[in-house]
């Protein structure tokens, strides 16, 4: 009988331990409301560059430079402009910004050729680094571009007014936030919203920053 009743309540104690434990993995962790706007406004400015180089005016050719064959290279005085001097280093910078599965679908669909379901291709590569072999050794020479997949989208340049971005969704390590924008060609405004996404410790952005909805257009 002692062993009866000492079995009830050690039973008792660990069922109360179990519904502790579920209840605990089940809250959601909300975060810093200031860190995560901060790190959209970060996020979306570095994003500018990137959304100038794929979506805006793309990787600017070098008249009379070399080609292979639909790729021509890409003008110096450009990367240098943009501070970024091989695909890899541009690669490096999305890095900075996007998540790891943002990266993946550019990896997949701007630094590769978009195969079709026979192995044709359907989408050249947007730009590549081109090496060629000098005494023996693999060199870096330029980068290279097809001018007819850069832009590989088109989007209007955008300045975003951050005094107006405002928290749509904040839980367990992804967040949301709208920001209005102005096209800057014509004014027109819109907003949009942008995802992040927590990854390592450090916000990344999960989601475009380049395209938004205007009044009057289909989307």
């Amino acid at each position: 009988m002692k062993k009866r009743k000492l079995i009830f309540p050690l039973i008792l104690l660990l069922c109360v331990s179990i519904l502790l434990l579920f209840s605990c993995a089940e809250k959601d962790v909300i975060h810093d409301e200031g860190e995560i706007l901060s790190a959209a406004e970060d996020l979306i400015s570095e994003s500018v560059l990137w959304n100038r180089i794929f979506y805006i005016e793309g990787l600017l050719p070098l008249e009379g430079g070399r080609s292979y064959g639909d790729y021509r290279e890409v003008d110096p005085a450009y990367l240098s402009e943009i501070g970024l001097s091989s695909v890899a280093e541009i690669v490096a910078y999305g890095e900075r910004i996007y998540s790891e599965s943002m990266m993946a679908l550019f990896k997949e669909t701007m630094f590769s050729a978009i195969k079709t379901d026979v192995g044709g291709v359907s989408s050249p590569a947007v730009c590549i680094d081109y090496t060629e072999r000098i005494d023996g050794t693999e060199r870096f020479l330029c980068v290279m571009v097809d001018p007819s997949e850069s832009p590989r989208f088109h989007a209007p340049a955008l300045e975003y007014f951050f005094d107006t971005m405002q928290i749509e969704y904040n839980r367990n390590g992804r967040a949301s936030v709208s920001v209005s924008v102005r096209r800057i060609e014509d004014g027109a405004l819109s907003s949009i919203k942008v995802t992040l996404v927590l990854e390592n410790e450090v916000w990344l952005l999960d989601s475009y920053t380049a395209f938004a909805d205007f009044p009057g257009e289909q989307s």
